[in-house]
């Protein structure tokens, strides 16, 4: 929580520039997100914040409250997904402007989860929950 100069608590963010020059944007709560997180304003701040935290990183909106931060380098991209909505997408097909050789998702223990290409999308087929996020890793070129 964030508080007040009285000592009252508050949910609320809070932005800063750490020593190394990372930026970090920090959602103070405690228990779920009841109090009018997946709101249109709410979700738009965030937008904007995470064009400030990495205005290099293209954001792509999805519907349902969706967004997504790209990053490309030779031969392969990866798509930050996150479901800002109250509820929870069971599929998500994302689609590249050409077809990859494979697709993946990396998950939080560093493990691969091969996904299904079809054509120049490839399909996430595991639900993504409320406030949940993927990293989609697509493979372009030769084996």
């Amino acid at each position: 929580h964030l508080y007040t100069p009285t000592g009252e608590r508050h949910p609320g963010f809070t932005y800063f520039e750490n020593g190394l020059g990372g930026r970090v944007l920090i959602y103070a709560a405690e228990g779920d997100f009841g109090d009018g997180f997946a709101t249109v304003h709410r979700v738009a701040f965030l937008r904007e914040m995470l064009k400030k935290i990495a205005p290099s990183l293209p954001l792509a909106y999805l519907p349902s409250y969706g967004l997504a931060a790209v990053r490309r380098d030779e031969g392969r991209e990866a798509i930050f997904l996150a479901n800002l909505s109250t509820d929870t997408v069971k599929e998500v097909r994302v689609c590249f402007e050409k077809a990859p050789r494979s697709a993946y998702r990396l998950l939080s223990n560093g493990r691969k989860r091969a996904l299904a290409i079809d054509g120049c999308s490839a399909v996430l087929k595991a639900p993504l929950a409320t406030y949940g996020t993927a990293l989609i890793v697509a493979e372009y070129g030769k084996n």
